[in-house]
């Protein structure tokens, strides 16, 4: 047996047909972005144990460098550099927060250079925020690699677009660090 439609009968069937498939599309493209932005949280939480779990418990205290961790005492201030790849600003922001958490007192400078462009996250303890302001130390050391950055007193971002004034960066953060505790 064949059915046909004609007519505006035969048009009202395939309008009906084309909302069905639209919002099968609809739903299909809201369960994707669900799943997208569930896997970039878990890579981004992965990213962060990657950086940090090899970390735990070696930061009070030290200087040189430990795994990527470098550790200086400038003025009586421990200073925490640790420079990773592939990290978005909202990224860093986890990474200096845990950081920070672990090294109890101090500066804690993340940077990440992806595509020449510099991105920058700094944490500063509570027990040196009222000294050491987290946005304004940003701000100078955005500058210093062609950019912008402000924030908080404890936490701060920035960036630049000249990743080769990246070491001149962290070298005015430790200026500033010794010019603020003399």
């Amino acid at each position: 047996r064949i059915e046909a439609l004609t007519g505006l009968g035969a048009l009202a069937h395939v309008r009906a047909q084309e909302k069905r498939l639209r919002q099968e599309a609809d739903e299909r493209i809201q369960r994707l972005r669900a799943d997208l932005k569930a896997a970039e949280k878990q890579i981004a939480e992965l990213k962060r144990r990657a950086v940090t779990g090899t970390l735990q418990g070696t930061l009070p205290g030290i200087t040189g460098s430990i795994q990527g961790l470098v550790g200086r005492d400038i003025a009586g201030v421990k200073v925490f550099e640790k420079r990773v790849e592939g990290f978005s600003p909202n990224d860093l922001r986890g990474l200096v927060d845990d950081l920070r958490n672990q090294a109890k007192s101090g500066v804690v400078l993340v940077a990440s250079v992806d595509d020449g462009r510099v991105s920058l996250a700094l944490g500063v303890t509570p027990d040196l925020k009222d000294k050491l302001k987290a946005g304004d130390l940003v701000r100078e050391i955005s500058a210093v690699v062609g950019g912008k950055g402000g924030g908080r007193p404890d936490f701060a971002q920035g960036g630049g677009s000249d990743a080769g004034k990246l070491d001149a960066a962290i070298e005015r953060l430790y200026a500033l660090i010794e010019a603020a505790r003399a």
